[in-house]
């Protein structure tokens, strides 16, 4: 229904009834467009289940990089309000939703700052640790540490030995720095020569970059980030 809230008195009962003090202008009419959005793999699109509906969306489609929700039949006027926002997925992954926002459509757009992964990898005597796990250890062979983590979306890093007698570096073999692959190498300071058996010198502070920026809607997805979607709500004033 697209004519949700009037201010006619006969109305005023009824809207304060089900949603509260919500009133406007004398003689104005209000429309609401609301639902929740999520990418399975194949463009993004409204969740409709068992538990989650929409209000007064026309339809949903990605279009170079952004998210328009359509919703031209509200007939809508004027713009009051529209909000979207990242779930809990999203924003633990430091992403944000703006919106450029018409009486007939709405284009979402996502964004992140720059964000490091760093942390301190070190050989115990026993095993190599990432100190605070944002690196999961790999295999060590050959004098290659290969480490895996979030993808990066490049091959930007930057390693330092925290040892007095070995420095510390990105390997040799292929694919060193991948987006969510890095591969460590120690050579002994002195000679150069590449170590090949694990010590309790093999130790170096470790930081990838996940340029910020604006995030094109392709790249969110349940593939990526499992179960993420975007919110949003919005108030118009009607014809």
């Amino acid at each position: 229904m697209a004519d949700l809230f009037t201010d006619a008195p006969a109305d005023r009962a009824i809207v304060q009834k089900a949603f509260g003090a919500f009133q406007g202008e004398t003689g104005k009419r209000y429309g609401i467009v609301a639902g929740v959005i999520k990418n399975a793999g194949s463009g993004w699109e409204l969740i409709i289940n068992a538990t989650h509906t929409e209000m007064n969306v026309d339809s949903v489609s990605s279009l170079s990089g952004e998210i328009v929700i359509n919703y031209a039949t509200l007939g809508a006027v004027k713009v009051i309000s529209f909000v979207a926002g990242p779930d809990e997925v999203l924003a633990q992954a430091g992403l944000t939703v703006g919106a450029t926002v018409t009486p007939t459509a709405a284009t979402l757009r996502m964004a992140r700052a720059d964000q490091t992964i760093a942390d301190y990898i070190s050989y115990s005597g026993s095993a190599f640790t990432s100190l605070l796990n944002k690196f999961t250890i790999g295999t060590f062979t050959s004098g290659n540490l290969t480490l895996t983590h979030a993808n990066t979306g490049n091959v930007v890093g930057s390693v330092t030995s925290r040892s007095d007698v070995l420095d510390a570096g990105f390997s040799s073999a292929g694919s060193s720095i991948a987006p969510a692959q890095t591969i460590l190498s120690f050579f002994d300071r002195a000679t150069g020569v590449k170590q090949t058996t694990a010590s309790t010198e093999m130790k170096a502070a470790l930081t990838r970059t996940l340029p910020g920026g604006i995030i094109t809607a392709p790249e969110i997805s349940d593939s990526n980030y499992p179960g993420s979607n975007i919110w949003f709500v919005g108030v118009f004033e009607l014809a």
